[in-house]
């Protein structure tokens, strides 16, 4: 079979030989040199199901969200009610047909497809890790290939379009608010999460310092710039209530603000300032591009951000043609 590919390969461009690939899998999925038991069959997973409970409660312990957690629980469940074998049967072939099956159905992108291979790969990792697989099948299986949509940073014009949209809002108390929640997400680069667990106590007004709890429970400092510092005075004097946390309701109890309170609060801005792509991530890519053509280091962004990976802060930070012109001519002249 892999000649029969190489073949194929040799013939086709790319995206026709993994099309290829992917039907002739899928309709000999089952077949040796004649048709095979595939091993669909009814199965109670006891084994897999514990094992499954186990895998969810160690990566809570990693200190995952929940919403990651209830990702992994989804594709997982999803994969496993599509198979219907016990875990330790699962074979690379089986989850080659599962993911064919998923792109020719038409209803998943090259990037969600091989976000699902990660998901069942971390899983089929940790039960090899823990010995109850001999091996994590999907070790044979490579990466899915596809063009990476570059992301971009909010444009100038688009940092005050949103600004100028925020003193549109009629209600005084809100308008603060969201002037502090735009200042410090521009300044901190927080990611949503982050940014609405931030207690007051975790703020250092006189040296800008926030203490902010990022992924895996791992702590970070990052800093408010003087105009991120101003708004959020601004809206403390006006705020009502007695919450701990720097971002609360507008209306009594004055609870916390909730990571989809703060979505639907961008939302309602995303209308007002006319901006199609507007949401919190948007304006942590905005922060890490802005610190960089004001000469931060790399790394530095990458501390401030938190990541573990520099080549994710690379690919957070947008360099455009304007950037690589003025460096030339710094450099190069």
């Amino acid at each position: 079979m892999q000649e029969i590919f190489g073949e194929i390969k040799n013939k086709c461009d790319p995206g026709t030989y993994t099309h290829l690939r992917n039907f002739i899998t899928v309709k000999l999925n089952g077949y040796r040199l004649e048709k095979s038991e595939t091993g669909i069959v009814k199965y109670e997973m006891t084994d897999s199901e514990e094992w499954f409970k186990k895998f969810l409660i160690s990566k809570k312990l990693q200190g995952l969200s929940d919403r990651t957690l209830s990702v992994y629980s989804y594709e997982i469940m999803k994969f496993l009610t599509s198979v219907k074998k016990p875990l330790k049967d699962i074979t690379t072939d089986d989850i080659r047909y599962y993911l064919a099956c998923y792109q020719l159905s038409g209803r998943a992108t090259p990037v969600t497809i091989d976000n699902t291979r990660r998901y069942l790969s971390t899983f089929f990792q940790w039960l090899e890790d823990e010995d109850h697989i001999f091996k994590n099948p999907l070790k044979k299986i490579k990466k899915t290939k596809f063009k990476r949509k570059v992301k971009k940073a909010f444009s100038f014009d688009e940092i005050e379009r949103i600004k100028i949209s925020c003193e549109k809002i009629k209600s005084e108390h809100d308008r603060k608010r969201q002037l502090a929640i735009i200042e410090t997400l521009l300044s901190t680069g927080c990611r949503a999460a982050e940014l609405v667990n931030i207690k007051l106590s975790d703020i250092n007004f006189n040296t800008g310092e926030v203490n902010v709890l990022g992924k895996g429970n791992k702590e970070r400092i990052t800093f408010l710039n003087s105009a991120a510092t101003a708004r959020i005075r601004d809206y403390l004097e006006s705020r009502k209530g007695e919450s701990e946390y720097l971002f609360c309701s507008l209306q009594k109890p004055y609870k916390k603000l909730e990571e989809s309170g703060l979505e639907i609060t961008i939302r309602r801005l995303k209308k007002l300032a006319g901006i199609n792509d507007m949401h919190p991530h948007r304006f942590r890519r905005t922060c890490a591009t802005i610190a960089k053509r004001r000469g931060m280091p790399i790394e530095e962004i990458q501390k401030m951000l938190g990541h573990e990976d520099l080549g994710t802060t690379q690919i957070y930070v947008q360099v455009d043609e304007e950037d690589v012109r003025k460096s030339h001519e710094k450099y190069m002249n």
